[in-house]
C-alpha cells in the first residue's frame, strides 16, 4: 500500500494489517468512492500517535491531516478505538494462556501527552475513550465481565457516583439517594457495567460513612479519597459529578491509597463516649459561668451569702434555693442542678472510658503523663486498624507533629505542620508539659537544647515527635483484634 511513498517506522506489517483489518469499519456503501484506504488511514494514525506530533505536521506523503482527523474523530465516537484495545487486549492474554478479562491494568502516565486546558487530550483521548450514558452502546450485553472503578461523591442526603475502566474511560454518572435502598442501587448499578472491587470514597469518616460499611459488607475494598487538588479545581470547576470522577482516577493512578478507619469495633465507641464526655464538660463549664455571672447581679444579700463558698458548696447552695422567691432564685437553683446532672454525667463517662482503655490498651496508661482523656484521644487518631499506620512517621504525620520541609534557595529550614489530627496533637501537648513538670529527664532536656539556642516553643515540639514515637510502639505492641468484612 505504501510503495508510492516512503515507508516509515510506524507503518502497519501485512501481519499486523490482517489483525487489525475486522476491527475497522469497511467502506460504506454508496457515495463518492474513497480515495485513500483504510490502512493508510491506519499508518497516518500510528505515525500520529508514534511521533507525537500536530496534526497539521503529518508528512505530505500520507492521506490529508483533515481527512486523517476525520476518521480518528468518528470511529472516537463510535467506540471503534475502545473496542478495538479490548478484543487486542483479549487476543493477547488468550494466546498466553490467561483469562480474557485482566483483573488489573497499568497504564504508562509518561506516554500520556497533556492539555493545556485539563481533560484528555490527543493520544490520551483517542485510546481512553469517553462515554456519557445516553450512547446505546453502554446499553449493549456485556459478553465477558470486565473491571470497572467506582468513585463517590458523598453529601448529607445525596451521593453522586461515577464508573470508569481501567483504562480510564467514564462510563456514567448518576445520582443516589443516601439511604440503604440508595445504596443497593448504587452499587447494582455499577455492576451492571462489569465487576467492582475498588471504590474511591470521599469523607469515609462523615457523610460516607454508611456507604463504606455498605460497600465493605458486600466485598468491595473502599479507599478513602481526599478533597481534589485545588489547582484542577480552578482549571475544571468543581461540580459533583467532577468530584465522583476525580475520587475514580484517584483510585486508578494510585494517589489515593490509604484505607478508611474501621467504625464498627470498640475504637468507635471509645470515640463515641469520648465525644459526648467533651460536650459534657463544655456545658457544664458554660453553666457555671453563667451561674456566677448572675450572681455577680444578684441582691446584694444572696450575693454575699453565697460568693464566699468554693465551688462544691455553692452548686450546693444554689441547688437548694427556692424557684418560687424570685427569677434569680429560680434561675440559680436550675443552673445549679444542671451543673449537677452534668458531673455525674462527666464521672460516669470517665470511668467508662478509662476501663474501655484498659481492655484495649492497659500498657498505655503505665506511659508516663498519658492519662485518660490522653489516651483516649491517641487511640481514636490510630483508630481500629492498625495497619493504617505503616510507620512511626506516619503516626506522627496523623498526629501534626512532623516537620514539614519550608525550604527555598539558599534558606533550609522546617516549618510547623498544621494538619493531622488536632485531638492527638493536644494530647501529645498535654503530655509534654506534664513531664516538663514532673519527670526530671524531660526537664534536663529541655535545658541542654535551650543552651544550644533552642527556643522553649521548638524544644516541646521536639517533644512532641518523640512523644509520638513511644505511642506508636506502645499502641502496636497490643494489637486489637483484626476487623473482618462481612459478605454477603
Amino acid at each position: 500500500m505504501c510503495g508510492l511513498r516512503t515507508r516509515y517506522s510506524t507503518d502497519l506489517s501485512d501481519a499486523e494489517w490482517e489483525i487489525l483489518r475486522p476491527l475497522v469499519p469497511a467502506v460504506k456503501p454508496g457515495g463518492r468512492p474513497a480515495i485513500h484506504t483504510r490502512r493508510e488511514i491506519l499508518n497516518a494514525l500510528t505515525y500520529w500517535l508514534r511521533a507525537g506530533c500536530a496534526w497539521r505536521l503529518l508528512p505530505h506523503d500520507l492521506p490529508p491531516w483533515q481527512t486523517v482527523y476525520h476518521y480518528w474523530r468518528r470511529w472516537q465516537q463510535e467506540g471503534v478505538w475502545e473496542r478495538t484495545l479490548t478484543a487486542l487486549r483479549e487476543r493477547e492474554r488468550v494466546q498466553l494462556g490467561r483469562d480474557p478479562t485482566p483483573s488489573a491494568a497499568i497504564v504508562d502516565s509518561q506516554s500520556v501527552r497533556a492539555s493545556e486546558r485539563g481533560g484528555l487530550h490527543g493520544s490520551e483521548e483517542a485510546l481512553m475513550t469517553t462515554a456519557t450514558t445516553d450512547q446505546p452502546s453502554l446499553k449493549a450485553p456485556r459478553t465477558t465481565a470486565v473491571d470497572v472503578v467506582l468513585g463517590v461523591d458523598t453529601h448529607k442526603d445525596v451521593h453522586v457516583a461515577a464508573v470508569l475502566t481501567v483504562l480510564g474511560a467514564l462510563l456514567a454518572t448518576r445520582s443516589f439517594p443516601a439511604t440503604l435502598a440508595g445504596y443497593r442501587d448504587l452499587l447494582a448499578w455499577t455492576r451492571s457495567f462489569g465487576v467492582v472491587h475498588r471504590a474511591g470514597v470521599e469523607g469515609t469518616g462523615s457523610y460516607g460513612i454508611s456507604l463504606c460499611r455498605y460497600l465493605l459488607a458486600e466485598g468491595v475494598q473502599v479507599i478513602e479519597v481526599n478533597r481534589p487538588d485545588r489547582a484542577a479545581r480552578r482549571q475544571r470547576g468543581k461540580t459533583d459529578v467532577i468530584d465522583a470522577e476525580a475520587a475514580a482516577r484517584a483510585v486508578l493512578a494510585g494517589r489515593a491509597r490509604t484505607c478508611p478507619k474501621y467504625t464498627e469495633g470498640t475504637v468507635e465507641g471509645l470515640r463515641v463516649a469520648k465525644m459526648v464526655k467533651d460536650s459534657a464538660v463544655t456545658a457544664r463549664t458554660q453553666a457555671i459561668n453563667h451561674l456566677k455571672a448572675i450572681l455577680v447581679c444578684a441582691d446584694p444579700g444572696l450575693r454575699e451569702s453565697l460568693e464566699p463558698l468554693r465551688n462544691p458548696a455553692l452548686f450546693v447552695a444554689c441547688a437548694q434555693l427556692n424557684p418560687e422567691h424570685s427569677a434569680v432564685h429560680q434561675a440559680l437553683q436550675l443552673l445549679a442542678v444542671r451543673i449537677r446532672h452534668l458531673s455525674e454525667q462527666i464521672t460516669t463517662l470517665k470511668k467508662q472510658i478509662t476501663l474501655m482503655i484498659r481492655a484495649l490498651n492497659p500498657d498505655l496508661l503505665k506511659v508516663f503523663g498519658v492519662g485518660p482523656d490522653s489516651a483516649a484521644a491517641l487511640l481514636i487518631a490510630a483508630g481500629e486498624n492498625h495497619d493504617r499506620l505503616t510507620s512511626e512517621a506516619s503516626f506522627a504525620a496523623l498526629c501534626g507533629v512532623s516537620p514539614v520541609e519550608h525550604s527555598s534557595g539558599k534558606s533550609r529550614h522546617r516549618r510547623l505542620n498544621r494538619g493531622g489530627n488536632r485531638q492527638g496533637n493536644a494530647a501529645l501537648y498535654r503530655i509534654v508539659l506534664t513531664r516538663l513538670r514532673r519527670e526530671e529527664r524531660t526537664q534536663h532536656y529541655l535545658e541542654r537544647r535551650t543552651m544550644e539556642g533552642k527556643t522553649k516553643r521548638e524544644v516541646i515540639r521536639c517533644l512532641k515527635r518523640y512523644v509520638a514515637r513511644e505511642i506508636y510502639h506502645c499502641i502496636l505492641a497490643t494489637p486489637l483484634p483484626q476487623p473482618k468484612t462481612r459478605t454477603g
